[in-house]
């Protein structure tokens, strides 16, 4: 199968947590499995340092990961913050070859990106926030604000994939159908 993995880095030399190195190590292992896999992420080491000037193509492990060219805006609070993704027309003509989208972050232009790119050419797009769902904590307010602007793309994913199953039953209050939601542990060797 030939898979797209978005998140926002790819877990080497960035400062963006677990997360991103979970999909790297699930995008290797889908490689080492036989799948092709193409990883879309930004070129930040964080909100305030690129990794790379501009758009930086690399094989890792046998992963095609491209590094966007991202634009931040370095007082707003919180880890990452509001960001604008660059995708250049020969990366959305790569996108269009493959058969699904895997996304790893809920709420970030990036998905909201590939998620509208998905739907254009018909490709399904999976959602995997990994615990970034839920509204709770001293970001409440941010992912609230957030969740306006991308509550349409919430109903363009083909599944909510949850981590455990207290996850799925977060992802089901708070208005998700049942019917698209998937229980997938972290980790797929």
């Amino acid at each position: 199968m030939k898979i797209v993995y978005v998140a926002l880095g790819f877990g080497r030399n960035d400062n963006l947590g677990g997360s991103v190195r979970v999909a790297a190590q699930n995008a290797i292992a889908l490689v080492e499995a036989g799948h092709e896999v193409l990883f879309l992420c930004t070129n930040r080491k964080d909100r305030h340092d690129k990794l790379f000037n501009n758009i930086h193509s690399v094989i890792i492990d046998g992963v095609e990961v491209i590094y966007l060219n991202t634009v931040c805006i370095p007082f707003w609070p919180g880890d990452f913050g509001p960001h604008y993704v660059s995708i250049p027309d020969w990366v959305v003509e790569k996108i269009k070859e493959y058969q699904i989208i895997h996304l790893h972050e809920f709420r970030s232009y990036l998905s909201y990106r590939l998620t509208e790119i998905g739907n254009k050419f018909s490709i399904p797009v999976l959602m995997y926030p990994q615990g970034t769902f839920l509204q709770h904590n001293r970001k409440g307010i941010l992912k609230k604000s957030y969740d306006f602007f991308l509550l349409k793309s919430i109903k363009k994913y083909k599944y909510f994939i949850a981590c455990t199953k207290s996850e799925a039953l977060d992802f089901e209050k708070n208005g998700i159908n049942r019917d698209s939601i998937i229980i997938l542990p972290n980790g797929i060797r």
